[in-house]
């Protein structure tokens, strides 16, 4: 090119440089206010979730300060009568069906112990070998509105009954029918799978076959053998009949889920059961003066199953009344109103306010489920100097003034950060995670057992107190984290200004990316670098961005 050209196309080239490094530093700009973004929509989420249950919890103490226990209970017996009373009309109305279970059951209205005990100990006698609650019925993979029932193994059936007093309908399903028996255990952190227990099952046509080929013939057996396969004639008169077939299935397996474990003992027990096959086994003649003659039916024997199925009751009222709290603590902000109406006419019967044994009993019976009062509130703040935020790190906590659920919930908790951070896989980063994403995790790994900010908040100034391997810190700006009791300031800080030198310069997003830590926490430990006087920092138009302290390093 002549020499007058050649300038000009220098000068060019160098424009377009000039330009590339533009865009650059554009593209660069527009990645981190797309993680601003992103950032902060997050943390719009989590105020939201924070508002929420605060809301949540302000209407539950409003609801203790009001409500006795009388009360609840009376709502309880209430709520218990009218559920069963529902499912009763359920049951008159729809006939209590379920197009999707499977059709080798039959429905059935008596007992285990109603039927089949002859007294002569052979294989008509059909006994209860274990039985297990919180169970629901998979027709295969899809779950069935058999839920929250009984299962009963037997020596001959697994029959499957609603966990109601006023439901006296059962499911049976032969054991005949069970070809194999393997479990699925429950897994996930958050609101785990149930285990499970599988069963692999005989055809409709073979269990027919099967039942008609067993050297005695059953009292039961009849149920299913009287159906010849006509489905339009069953169905017709399956609100007539007392036993009736369940809609036919295409799946050739079934799950028992058990939400209240149980599984293992379950297995065991159905596996010795089957290995046994007493439904298949020929009648041994007896002689009338036998001396091996049952004895479950009466005397002592009944007197025990009597206990038993008492026993039994007991505790599906005690479950069932559990349920319902449950459901009353989920609607606690619909109860408010009906609280102070309760409250109003207690007071009116008797003529004045509670009594102070009253009152300490409803404290009492607060502080055991963990919900403080105002007062106790007060009286833990003015114990504890950091929960009035005089101090950067927590200390000591009388635990006189904490109730023993907000010291399990630090255990709890502990148990949980403790291996995310110290292990290498899967590390939240150089040991320590910010309160509200540890409040995120403690809430998904407890399931549907949420807690509040403030029993957060409060189990974390017990962890010191505790003795436990991680600790609350609060950062100048406010920020609150949780960090291992060994990390090292020092340390901490030298690791920060290690990657600043090995990057030449760091921005909060970039930092937050390469050390795997949120982009608050980033900021807050740039900061306390700088503090430290390790790096400085250039604010310009393109963010903050700190660099290393020359004046450090190279004097």
């Amino acid at each position: 090119l002549p020499l007058s050209q050649f300038s000009k196309a220098l000068l060019l080239l160098k424009k377009k440089r000039c330009l590339e490094k533009l865009i650059e530093q554009a593209n660069g700009q527009l990645s981190n206010v797309q993680h601003l973004i992103n950032d902060l929509e997050f943390a719009q989420v989590e105020v939201q979730v924070f508002n929420g249950l605060k809301a949540g919890n302000q209407a539950l103490k409003e609801l203790h300060q009001l409500m006795s226990l009388e009360d609840v209970e009376k709502i309880l017996d209430d709520t218990a009568e009218s559920i069963a009373y529902q499912k009763v009309c359920d049951i008159l109305i729809c006939g209590f069906y379920d197009r999707n279970l499977m059709d080798r059951f039959r429905w059935c209205s008596d007992e285990v112990e109603h039927h089949g005990f002859g007294g002569s100990g052979g294989v008509d006698e059909e006994s209860l070998v274990i039985q297990q609650t919180g169970i629901r019925l998979y027709d295969g993979p899809e779950r069935t509105t058999f839920d929250h029932g009984v299962i009963k193994l037997t020596t001959h059936r697994l029959i499957w009954a609603r966990s109601d007093a006023y439901d006296t309908s059962f499911l049976a399903l032969p054991l005949a029918a069970v070809l194999s028996v393997r479990v699925e255990e429950g897994g996930g952190l958050v609101r785990g799978r149930t285990p499970k227990v599988v069963l692999r099952l005989l055809t409709s046509a073979a269990l027919v076959n099967a039942l008609a080929s067993l050297p005695n013939a059953l009292p039961w057996t009849n149920r299913w053998l009287a159906d010849n396969g006509d489905r339009k004639a069953a169905d017709h008169n399956q609100r007539k009949s007392t036993y009736a077939s369940v809609p036919q299935s295409s799946e050739n397996y079934i799950k028992i889920g058990f939400t209240r474990t149980g599984h293992r003992d379950f297995e065991r027990a159905l596996k010795e059961v089957l290995e046994a096959k007493v439904w298949a086994a020929a009648a041994v003649p007896t002689r009338p003066n036998n001396s091996s003659r049952s004895y479950g039916s009466v005397g002592i024997g009944a007197i025990e199953k009597q206990q038993a199925a008492r026993i039994v009751r007991t505790d599906k009222s005690l479950e069932e009344a559990f349920e319902d709290l449950n459901k009353l603590m989920s609607r606690a902000r619909e109860m408010v109103a009906l609280s102070r109406t309760l409250a109003n006419k207690s007071r009116a019967s008797k003529g004045s306010e509670m009594t102070t044994n009253e009152t300490a009993e409803l404290r009492a019976a607060m502080l055991s489920m963990g919900v403080m009062d105002e007062l106790d509130l007060s009286d833990s703040r003015n114990t504890n100097p950091t929960m009035q935020g005089a101090s950067s790190t927590v200390g000591a906590v009388s635990s006189s003034s904490c109730s023993s659920f907000h010291t399990q919930l630090a255990h709890q908790l502990s148990d949980l950060l403790t291996p995310l951070l110290t292990g290498q896989n899967g590390s939240i980063g150089l040991g320590c995670v910010d309160l509200a994403s540890a409040y995120c995790r403690l809430n998904r790994a407890r399931g549907m057992q949420l807690v509040s900010p403030e029993d957060l908040l409060r189990s974390c100034y017990l962890l010191d107190h505790e003795k436990l391997p991680i600790r609350l810190k609060r950062f100048p700006s406010g920020l609150m984290v949780l960090q291992l009791a060994s990390e090292n300031e020092s340390e901490t800080l030298k690791s920060t200004t290690t990657l600043i030198e090995q990057h030449s310069s760091l921005t909060a997003d970039e930092l937050a990316r390469i050390a795997g830590v949120p982009l608050l926490l980033a900021r807050e430990r740039l900061l306390a670098v700088e503090e430290a006087g390790l790096v400085c920092r250039d604010d310009s138009l393109a963010g903050l961005r700190f660099y290393p302290n020359r004046f450090v390093t190279e004097t």
